[in-house]
């Protein structure tokens, strides 16, 4: 259950490689591959704000989210990520640059066990990860810099937080 996204992407195309990708969009790779699935991004840039619901992993190769524009997913958020995890468990994030957000570069919501590594997070409206009403999360190995709001934040505006670990980034 492994799934590639391009910028060049066809629904004619195998499937198998970044080369014979057959979405050239994250959110319908998200849509179409099983629970605890894999979708792989490869290189380019991608306007959009990926949003996660069920159990999956989700690497990028060199790839870069560019949310600028994006609306918020979740009310009374003053603009949109470029990666929101939403009311689900058991999500990994790696290899991401992530830019251009009104908001979060990665938000993870009301949902556990999501483990956010290996990402450059930069030039966000607010932080580069925001774990809100989130449990037993980990963000490690991330960079974050030159996002308004600061680097990394565990808050409870949207549940209760409990047991989330932030350990060995940069910002």
């Amino acid at each position: 259950a492994r799934v590639y996204v391009s910028p060049h992407g066809s629904p004619h195309n195998a499937g198998l490689s970044c080369r014979t990708a057959r979405f050239r969009s994250i959110n319908a790779a998200i849509a179409d591959v099983r629970s605890h699935g894999t979708v792989i991004v490869c290189r380019g840039t991608y306007h959009t704000q990926a949003v996660i619901k069920k159990p999956l992993t989700l690497i990028g190769e060199r790839a870069v989210i560019n949310a600028k524009g994006q609306k918020p997913v979740l009310p009374k958020l003053p603009g949109g990520s470029g990666i929101v995890v939403l009311g689900t468990r058991h999500v990994t994030i790696e290899g991401f640059r992530v830019t251009g957000a009104g908001f979060d570069a990665i938000l993870v919501a009301l949902s556990a066990h999501v483990r956010v590594t290996g990402n450059v997070l930069e030039h966000n409206g607010d932080v580069g990860v925001d774990f809100n009403g989130s449990s037993l999360s980990i963000a490690s190995h991330n960079v974050s810099k030159f996002n308004k709001g600061g680097g990394f934040l565990v808050a409870d505006d949207v549940g209760a937080a409990r047991g989330d670990t932030v350990s060995w980034n940069v910002a």
